[in-house]
């Protein structure tokens, strides 16, 4: 009887998912018996798939299942009683068509029949075929996006695998260290990658990178900040080592400063910019120093132009904050629908006409710096619940968010409005205003420095435009005599009014000053008190200890509501608010009392100041 010995093989399924698995795995063949299992390593080695680490396996034989991820059996998974990760059938292996041809001849059948076989079997290779095609033409795809990646990037990257052999070198690393035939024997890099694997402690594990601290070497007189990373993957131990010049991180980092300061996000002033020698004005500045160091929130109070952000500028400079952003917000300017999203950001599809992507707010944009909250006696009272949670807990979600941020930003906040009053009428939360003043400051307004008012005027000059010039007797008469209601922001309208107005004079007189300030003080302002003004206080029995009260008010003003109060005390009665409105009328109209701005309160005029003394 005619005996035929048949080569059987894989029919070609399930190949292409053997060739994807990555370089230097670990995979268990699955056959029975033994002999199977290591014939089938032989022929997948046969079929070039040779960057696998293949291990046989038979009914029987014990393994441990944790050490393999990957499997592989033509239809005899059946004979192992262990599952993986990842485990391919090959299907059952046919017989080749060389033998299936020479049965035909031995059993005298059509040799048509062939055919049939063949194109069956060729049909299963050409679609791993087709197959491997699609992987190979994907992996160039990745080859070419790999090279464009290191093309663009600034850093030099240079790979080796475990046998210290280059698979990735950048074009920025051969400029830096010649080409990549001749690159790993350049003795600067050499000797840079000998004290970075210095700094490597033991291996990652598997699909994890370990990386060194950066550190800063001089290579060729250049410093270069220089790190290694190791890769452990598919049994291989990858090193990548990165250089990038220290003169290209401090390019990156003045160009994002210069970023920063289009964008208003960056701070100015320092306290050389804080003017005033007065004993008052210096003990103020010396408090703000002092400030700058701690961390906790600040609150600044004090009248509209008395410089409230540039002191906030100032110590945020002189803070270990300096080199975060400073985020200047002006509360009163932000409608109050939209004040919630700009201070804590908004995600994508928050709400109409949201961006795409979101936002993120002020908070988030200060982060590491410091936030300056300008009016903050105008934020809502829903707000000011928010407000309190960022400032206890140091964290926020924005609007339409579902998850808390982490922030670190100091909080400077400014008020020209009586926070304290508002308090007592329940239109600021005490919480919040006890959790911002921690750290209080009150500026001076311009009317309590009437002394240092030539000196100011002289700085203006030269800061504003390297003049000198100089005031003669009367000018500075009227101008310590001014109540100066705007306080610096309308003492250097004035100087640049002075500026277009006196060009080439170097000696300004009393009647250069704008019309305005003249007409405001009168001459013999010294004896503005005459008998027909006393007469005023037949209007109402209280109007001199109204008076006496604004005499002794904060550099904040008197509000109306603490004016009925304290004359309520004072007199023993309830005083009605419209009795208070009647007496600061009369104030107002008779030029003893002027109304401060943004619903600050009201003061004494130079001529109030001089009744008082009268009475």
């Amino acid at each position: 009887i005619p005996v035929l010995k048949l080569q059987r093989t894989f029919s070609g399924i399930g190949l292409d998912q053997v060739l994807a698995i990555p370089p230097g795995s670990r995979v268990l063949i699955v056959s029975t018996p033994r002999e199977a299992s290591e014939e089938n390593i032989t022929l997948l080695r046969q079929l070039g798939l040779t960057h696998l680490i293949y291990e046989p396996y038979w009914q029987g034989r014990k393994i441990n299942p944790e050490k393999f991820e990957y499997a592989v059996s033509p239809g005899m998974f059946s004979y192992c009683p262990y599952t993986f990760p990842h485990m391919i059938d090959l299907g059952q292996k046919i017989i080749s068509v060389c033998d299936f041809t020479r049965i035909l001849n031995l059993l005298n059948i059509d040799l048509r029949y062939g055919d049939v076989f063949e194109y069956r079997t060729i049909r299963n290779h050409i679609d791993t075929s087709r197959k491997v095609v699609q992987a190979l033409e994907h992996s160039e795809n990745l080859r070419r996006i790999q090279a464009a990646l290191l093309h663009e990037i600034d850093d030099a990257v240079i790979a080796l695998n475990s046998s210290g052999e280059l698979i990735i070198c950048s074009p920025r690393a051969q400029d830096f260290f010649g080409n990549s035939d001749v690159i790993l024997h350049n003795r600067d890099l050499q000797a840079a990658m000998h004290v970075l694997d210095s700094t490597q402690s033991a291996g990652p594990a598997a699909e994890e990178i370990q990386s060194t601290e950066t550190i800063l070497l001089t290579i060729r007189g250049d410093a270069f900040f220089c790190r290694r990373s190791v890769l452990q993957i598919t049994g291989q131990s990858i090193q990548f080592y990165t250089f990038r010049r220290a003169q290209q991180i401090q390019e990156m980092e003045q160009s994002l400063r210069r970023k920063l300061y289009q964008k208003g996000f960056s701070a100015r002033y320092h306290f050389k910019d804080v003017w005033g020698s007065s004993p008052k004005s210096v003990r103020m500045i010396e408090k703000a120093h002092l400030f700058a160091e701690a961390d906790q929130a600040i609150l600044i109070e004090g009248e509209s132009g008395t410089g409230k952000e540039l002191l906030a500028q100032a110590i945020h400079n002189a803070s270990p904050r300096a080199k975060g952003p400073f985020v200047a917000v002006n509360l009163s300017a932000i409608p109050e629908t939209l004040v919630e999203s700009e201070l804590f950001g908004y995600q994508e599809g928050a709400f109409t006409g949201a961006k795409k992507g979101g936002k993120p707010g002020f908070f988030e944009i200060a982060h590491e710096g410091t936030l300056f909250l300008d009016e903050i006696g105008d934020v809502p009272m829903a707000l000011q619940v928010l407000l309190l949670r960022v400032l206890e807990e140091r964290t926020f979600m924005r609007v339409g968010g579902d998850r808390y941020i982490p922030i670190s930003a100091r909080v400077i906040a400014a008020t020209n409005r009586p926070l304290e009053e508002m308090v007592r009428n329940g239109t600021f939360r005490s919480d919040l205003y006890y959790r911002l003043n921690v750290l209080s400051i009150v500026t001076s307004p311009l009317r309590g420095m009437k002394d240092e008012i030539p000196s100011f005027v002289s700085r203006y000059f030269d800061t504003l435009f390297g003049e000198e010039k100089t005031l003669s007797e009367s000018a500075v008469s009227v101008l310590t005599r001014y109540d100066w209601p705007g306080n610096f922001r309308e003492l250097k309208n004035v100087v640049e009014y002075l500026h277009y107005t006196t060009v080439g004079r170097t000696l300004l007189e009393r009647d250069d000053l704008p019309e305005y300030l003249l007409r405001s003080v009168s001459p013999d302002t010294d004896g503005l008190v005459v008998a027909g003004r006393l007469d005023l206080l037949d209007f109402d029995p209280l109007m001199p200890e109204a008076l006496r009260i604004f005499a002794a008010a904060s550099p904040s003003g008197v509000g109306r509501s603490v004016l009925a109060e304290r004359l309520s005390y004072l007199s023993g009665e309830t005083v009605s608010e419209s009795r208070v409105r009647r007496i600061l009328s009369l104030l107002h109209e008779h030029g003893l009392i002027r109304s401060g701005t943004t619903r600050q309160g009201s003061f004494l005029t130079d001529f109030g100041r001089a009744y008082c003394k009268e009475l």
